[in-house]
């Protein structure tokens, strides 16, 4: 890995420490991602806390919308079912989008505040 690898799981630039590629924004060590079962694993040690901020959990669902993407091309066997999950966290951050909107002060729908 080079000064412009990047992290298959959020895509940013990576740093290195003691001589490993290190992501700065998922702060691991980077395993490289080519099959669905690998996808997960790596979904699952990024997993940001339960009372993470929505940002936090909005770029984490981005980031395996990406890297489930990139599966489905080079899993070929789990093509459909890398696509499904890809499609799934994309409606995830659909989901905490909206969900952190209501809980903003002031930014409820008209029909709320009127009704």
């Amino acid at each position: 890995m080079n000064a412009t690898t990047r992290c298959p799981s959020c895509q940013r630039f990576m740093g290195f420490r003691d001589g490993k590629a290190v992501c700065t924004v998922c702060d691991g060590e980077v395993r490289p991602v080519e099959k669905l079962a690998d996808a997960h694993d790596d979904a699952e040690r990024r997993r940001p806390e339960q009372t993470a901020m929505p940002s936090k959990w909005i770029a984490f669902h981005r980031a395996n919308a990406r890297m489930y993407e990139r599966v489905a091309d080079i899993d070929r066997g789990h093509h459909h079912e890398a696509l499904y999950w890809a499609d799934r966290e994309r409606r995830n951050v659909d989901e905490v989008e909206a969900a952190a909107t209501l809980a903003v002060p002031g930014k409820e729908r008209k029909e709320e505040r009127h009704g």
